[in-house]
């Protein structure tokens, strides 16, 4: 591999992979943690098991000194926040899928009241997904568009359109069993394909900034 190669930023495979291999170490440290959680020696019981105690850990830790922050760095700091936020606010994708999650929302929280001692898989399905497409479009703009995260934002925008679909897929799935009525339905999955097309516009617009991947 030539030396440009190397320094070309990931693309959409290698940082899915990369996020495969993340939540896979979530959930090993979720299922250390419950077992140890109530030893007193939990926390270096989890560093040995998760490998956090061995100089070769695959670049996982970083040792570095953070400088403390002066009120100028704040100041930058906020500000920059606050254009984000405005940024995210005003996207598109974000704007149609939290109208979205918002009439999913209205349309499933009295059923969830009724039935609360009695919770149904794909009510819950039904009912995060479509939040879990907000928070990955979120997390995606929080990322940035550099070129070394370019292609992390774009797959955090793909696995929102997964959820935004899976959400659709619950609903459809609800329906056909008489949970829910076509006629109160049929506006709230306008919404969520609404929402989907303007993620997968989000997401053509993202890939045309890609130039190092073919």
């Amino acid at each position: 591999m030539s030396e440009s190669e190397q320094e070309k930023p990931w693309t959409e495979e290698q940082w899915e992979a990369f996020m495969k291999r993340q939540d896979l170490k979530a959930a090993r440290f979720g299922e250390i943690l419950e077992t140890v959680i109530d030893d007193p020696n939990r926390y270096e019981i989890i560093q040995k098991e998760m490998g956090w105690d061995s100089d070769d850990d695959d670049g996982d830790r970083e040792h570095f000194e953070i400088p403390e922050p002066t009120e100028e760095d704040m100041e930058e700091a906020k500000r920059e926040m606050e254009e984000s936020d405005r940024a995210l606010e005003e996207m598109d994708a974000y704007r149609k899928s939290m109208l979205a999650a918002e009439k999913v929302d209205k349309l499933l929280k009295p059923f969830l009241k009724q039935r609360s001692d009695e919770p149904d898989d794909e009510i819950g399905e039904a009912f995060i997904n479509p939040h879990i497409a907000c928070a990955k479009i979120s997390g995606g703009h929080a990322m940035g568009y550099h070129d070394d995260v370019l292609c992390a934002n774009i797959v955090k925008n793909k696995i929102a359109l997964e959820a935004n679909k899976k959400g659709q897929e619950a609903l459809r799935s609800l329906a056909k069993k008489g949970v829910l009525q076509p006629k109160t339905l049929e506006p709230v999955l306008k919404h969520l394909d609404t929402a989907a097309k303007s993620i997968q516009t989000r997401i053509k617009d993202l890939r045309s900034k890609v130039w190092w991947s073919s």
